[in-house]
């Protein structure tokens, strides 16, 4: 985490920054080797999750789009 060990707390910015730098694991692989993920959830519950999301993607517009990217990069690569 920014600012982790060197006496300096993050930022806001910094913290945020961090939160969408490593998050997309949360969603591809939460338990590793399960078999569990936004991967193997059906279409319409995806759609669920992006709904709940909804206000990331007024107020972070760009990160949100790019992290969904990403996962979706996962999904598409998992399933091919």
């Amino acid at each position: 985490m920014p600012g982790e060990g060197d006496g300096d707390d993050p930022t806001c910015q910094e913290i945020q920054e961090f939160a969408f730098d490593t998050h997309v694991c949360c969603y591809v692989d939460p338990l590793p080797g399960s078999g569990i993920s936004f991967c193997s959830l059906p279409p319409r519950d995806q759609l669920v999750v992006a709904f709940v999301l909804r206000e990331s993607f007024v107020e972070l517009f760009e990160e949100t789009v790019t992290e969904g990217i990403k996962v979706e990069y996962f999904v598409a690569y998992r399933y091919l």
